[in-house]
């Protein structure tokens, strides 16, 4: 259900060019039955940085999915690097 709420709103985002990211990596595949951690990957890769509150958020997927920090940190590094979007990545590995 959520994947199909992501894939609407970005497909009208990708339409008219509101999101940079896609613009510069467009999109290679549609979301839908994706398993839950190619999703978060999708929305750390599109949507890093968003509030929790919205639904494309990885941080909302981490909390709603219940996922470890390793989970998170992992797939969270690996699409930022991919972009080679280090902006972020620090404050999430820095020790609290």
């Amino acid at each position: 259900e959520q994947q199909l709420l992501i894939e609407d709103a970005d497909s009208r985002a990708e339409s008219a060019r509101k999101n940079q990211v896609m613009v510069a990596h467009p999109r290679q595949a549609s979301l839908p039955l994706c398993s839950l951690i190619v999703t978060l990957y999708y929305c750390c890769r599109y949507h890093f940085g968003e509030p929790e509150n919205t639904f494309t958020s990885p941080l909302a997927i981490r909390s709603k999915f219940k996922l470890s920090d390793k989970q998170y940190e992992w797939t969270a590094l690996s699409s930022r690097a991919k972009l080679r979007q280090w902006r972020g990545l620090e404050q999430m590995f820095t020790v609290k």
